[in-house]
């Protein structure tokens, strides 16, 4: 849902491509006057596209605002949760847009003061002293792009096993998975020019374009990721439709062709978990998922 008036659409050019903004509540976390300042000079911006996060969030902006020197923008694609509630009162900014990864990725970038952006999945948890971590990757000579290295919040083998090859796959090929945190310095973004606006595969779009001006980096420090997609869908499901978007990416197949074929493979038959009273979009046992690559969850 995208919360304007008309005079706000009259009168702010932000507010005619489809965004309006709520300033952050008092919380856990403050972003003051100097946190932004810093952010103009050596701060990371962090940039996290919601849609139904509420059961998530808390954790995951704790992990965020923990750090000093951080600005936190949360883009909410139109939650009917506590999302937006949950943000403010860590203290985020938060833009309301019209949904879809890519473009309330980039609606969030472009309000973004820092010399790093940094996007984060909203069930996504950075490993402590993050930031000193990004900053490291950044600083490295022609580094066009960084990024964690993967684990999941589920210690069974088989997560394991998935994230050993999801982290095998990242530094033979160079090539991370969204829920891994991509960071890249603000002057290699405004050259890239934001993500393409795709069903499906926009970060990997944008790992390939990076590619172009220079190195893929990988901190040696672990994010953790839920696993609530594999667990919803089934393992092996899951796992087919990764390996069915890697080859058509591998073969530049155009993600609108993929996505028919993606979809057919992660149809979930488990019958969701609902709060009493709660409608379908307040599903208990997840958010209603804006449709990414990353489905290695």
């Amino acid at each position: 849902m995208i919360r304007q008036t008309a005079s706000v659409v009259a009168l702010t050019p932000v507010a005619a491509s489809g965004v309006s903004y709520r300033s952050g509540a008092k919380g856990n976390f403050k972003q003051t006057k100097e946190t932004v300042s810093r952010t103009g000079n050596d701060g990371i911006s962090v940039v996290i596209p919601t849609l139904n996060e509420e059961r998530y969030l808390n954790e995951t902006l704790e992990r965020v605002t923990n750090e000093p020197g951080i600005e936190v923008i949360v883009v909410d694609g139109g939650s009917v949760d506590e999302t937006p509630v949950i943000a403010e009162n860590w203290g985020a900014r938060v833009i309301h847009s019209a949904p879809g990864r890519a473009r309330q990725m980039n609606n969030g970038a472009s309000e973004a003061k820092g010399a790093i952006v940094l996007f984060l999945h909203a069930d996504t948890f950075l490993p402590k002293d993050w930031p000193t971590s990004v900053r490291e990757v950044v600083s490295r000579s022609n580094t066009s792009l960084g990024s964690f290295l993967h684990t999941f919040d589920d210690a069974s083998l088989w997560h394991r096993f998935i994230s050993l090859t999801v982290n095998l796959r990242s530094w033979i090929f160079r090539l991370p998975y969204g829920d891994q945190a991509l960071f890249l310095p603000r002057k290699t973004w405004d050259q890239l020019k934001g993500y393409q606006e795709l069903p499906i595969l926009e970060e990997l779009d944008l790992i390939r374009r990076a590619k172009k001006l220079g190195r893929i980096r990988f901190s040696s420090k672990k994010v953790t990721t839920s696993a609530r997609r594999g667990r919803r869908q089934g393992e092996l499901r899951t796992t087919i439709a990764n390996d069915i978007l890697l080859i058509g990416f591998a073969l530049h197949i155009h993600p609108r062709r993929l996505l028919p074929v993606y979809r057919w493979v992660t149809r979930s038959h488990k019958k969701p978990q609902m709060q009493p009273g709660a409608s379908k979009l307040r599903c208990r046992n997840g958010p209603v998922d804006l449709v990414s690559e990353d489905s290695t969850k």
